[in-house]
Parts: structure tokens; sequence; C-alpha cells
């Protein structure tokens, strides 16, 4: 039986139940701290994370190195079903001037806050 690969350190499971914007804050934070990010959703959450992918590659934040698509097994309590989920991964990273657009937004919010 072959080994699961390990998981990506900048996950992240995409769904329907958090706010767009939570999942672009938490991209921008992980492609700081790990370079690039893994932007995974199943069924009806793909919508979703293409519209985060998107978002954070029109603000010039991530450019995109990866995506796979794929059709995962859909289980009710552990019962294989007949019916199979899309699935979709995206792999961002960091964008050449990722750094400095952060140090610019930072200043400007730190101007509002004043």
């Amino acid at each position: 039986m072959a080994e699961a690969a390990p998981r990506h350190p900048g996950r992240i499971q995409v769904s329907n139940k958090k706010p767009l914007f939570f999942y672009v804050s938490l991209g921008k934070r992980l492609l700081a701290e790990h370079g690039e990010i893994q932007l995974s959703a199943l069924g009806y959450a793909v919508s979703t994370m293409v519209t985060v992918a998107e978002l954070l590659k029109k603000d010039k934040l991530a450019v995109e190195r990866k995506l796979t698509t794929s059709l995962e097994p859909y289980t009710d309590d552990g019962k294989a079903r007949a019916v199979h989920k899309p699935k979709l991964e995206i792999l961002l990273g960091k964008s050449d001037d990722f750094d400095k657009i952060m140090e610019e937004q930072a200043a400007a919010k730190a101007k509002e806050d004043k």
C-alpha cells in the first residue's frame, strides 16, 4: 500500500462555511510564512476557492504554479457511495512584488488607524 503524500505546510482547505476574505487573509499570511500555498476544495466550495486564488493573483500577491483536478469518492458515515465530488487544488507561489505590496498595505492601514 502506498504512503500518503506529506501534507503541504501552506495548505488551505476551502469551504463555503467561512467568508471569502477569511481565506484571502489566511492566504496572505501563509504566503508570507511559507512562500507558497496550496488551496484545496471539494464540490460547491470550488467556486469560492477559485475566487480566492484570482483575488490574490489580481492583487499581484501570488502566481499560479500548478492546477490539479480530480474526483473524490463521496463517503457518508464511512460508507463509500457511487457518487464522486469534483476536487480542485491550486498551488500558488509568492509573487516577486509580494513583500513590497504587503509593506505598502501595512503602511496604508497604519495611516488609516491614526
